[in-house]
C-alpha cells in the first residue's frame, strides 16, 4: 500500500479523530448529568416539602417528655402513644367494638376549667377492664380533686388512682391519672 500522506498530517489526522471521541464522550456524560439532575429535582423538592410537613407535626410534641423509661406509665413520647393508639385499635378491631369511645368522652367532658388534659394512653385491659392514663395540667388543687370527683362519681368508670405526689404544688400542677373503664 503506498502512503502518500507525510506523518505529520497521519498524527494531526489521529489527534483529530482522538479529540472527537473524547468530545463525544463528554456531550454524552453531559447529557446523563442533565438526565440524572432534571430526574432528581422533583424527587428532592417533594421530600424536602414532607420533612418540612413531618418537622411541623414533630415541633407539637413535647420535649420534655422524651426522657421516658421503658416501664415508666407516665411516659408520654411519641412511640408509646403511636403503640398505645395501634393496640387499643387492635383490641377494638378483633372484638367488633366500639363502644370505648363512650366512656372515653365521658372522661373528657367531666374535665372543668382549670383542668387541661395533654394525652390520654391507652395501657391495656386488666382484669376485664380498660385501663387509661391520663397526663394533663391542673391549674390549682381544688379544680384537680373536683375532676379525680367527678370521675369517681361516673358509673363506667372504676379504679380513678391519683397519686398524692401530684398535691405537692398548689398551682400548676401536673397529674397522671389511671383510669380503668368497664366493658
Amino acid at each position: 500500500m503506498l502512503n502518500f500522506l507525510p506523518e505529520r498530517l497521519k498524527k494531526s489526522v489521529k489527534h483529530e479523530y482522538y479529540a472527537r471521541v473524547f468530545l463525544l464522550l463528554l456531550i454524552v456524560i453531559c447529557f446523563l448529568m442533565i438526565f440524572s439532575i432534571s430526574a432528581i429535582i422533583p424527587t428532592y423538592t417533594y421530600s424536602d416539602s414532607e420533612k418540612d410537613r413531618l418537622a411541623n407535626e414533630v415541633s407539637v410534641i413535647d420535649l420534655e417528655t422524651l426522657n421516658c423509661t421503658k416501664d415508666n406509665v407516665t411516659c408520654s413520647d411519641p412511640t408509646s402513644q403511636i403503640k398505645s393508639i395501634n393496640s387499643l385499635l387492635k383490641v377494638l378491631k378483633d372484638e367488633d367494638r366500639v363502644s370505648i369511645s363512650i366512656p372515653l368522652l365521658e372522661i373528657l367532658n367531666n374535665k372543668n376549667k382549670s383542668i387541661k388534659i395533654s394525652s390520654v394512653k391507652y395501657l391495656g385491659e386488666v382484669s376485664g377492664q380498660y385501663q387509661f392514663s391520663i397526663n394533663g395540667l391542673s391549674f390549682d388543687r381544688e379544680g384537680l380533686l373536683l375532676f379525680a370527683s367527678d370521675l369517681k362519681k361516673d358509673a363506667h368508670l372504676s379504679a380513678i388512682n391519683l397519686p398524692i405526689s401530684d398535691f405537692v404544688k398548689s398551682a400548676d400542677i401536673d397529674f397522671v391519672l389511671t383510669v380503668n373503664v368497664k366493658k
